[in-house]
């Protein structure tokens, strides 16, 4: 049963860490490369797992941070 498990908790575990870095390097000019690199992932094989956790692809994710950091920082003007 934990070899079973294995596979999913290691791609839960990638696509997590891809998040984060979408999260923490959201004003640097990075792009689905560069995230799915990160996530140890093709960028081919990266898109579907991420919108299946997130649903948002990770371009989309991207953007929608992008865009809430840039109300957060109007909004305190």
């Amino acid at each position: 049963m934990a070899e079973d498990a294995y596979p999913k908790v290691y791609l839960y575990r990638r696509i997590v860490h891809a998040k984060l870095f979408i999260d923490n390097h959201s004003a640097a000019a990075i792009d689905l490369d560069n995230i799915a690199d990160e996530a140890l992932f093709s960028k081919f094989h990266f898109i579907r797992p991420f919108k299946k956790i997130y649903g948002l692809t990770p371009h989309q994710y991207l953007t929608h941070v992008r865009i809430e950091k840039a109300r957060a920082c109007a909004g305190s003007r």
